[in-house]
């Protein structure tokens, strides 16, 4: 479990600076999208693909590490 928490941070830490800003301001700051579209001065509907593409490269990311058992991030 700990190995999959460490290669999930460093996935994230290897995407674009917007998408990690989505991810932290929504999961860690439990921000809305409406007010992370005004920090980041981007439409509402913008955050929410930012913020699909994020978990969908997470989630492949994942499912890749468990059935190949490659760790590249």
């Amino acid at each position: 479990k700990h190995d999959l928490q460490e290669l999930i941070r460093k996935r994230l830490s290897s995407m674009n600076l917007k998408q990690q800003k989505v991810i932290a301001f929504y999961y860690y700051e439990e921000l809305r999208f409406r007010d992370i579209a005004d920090i980041m001065n981007i439409t509402e509907s913008r955050v929410c693909q930012i913020h699909t593409e994020a978990v969908l490269s997470l989630r492949s990311f994942i499912r890749r590490i468990e059935t190949t058992g490659t760790k590249r991030i």
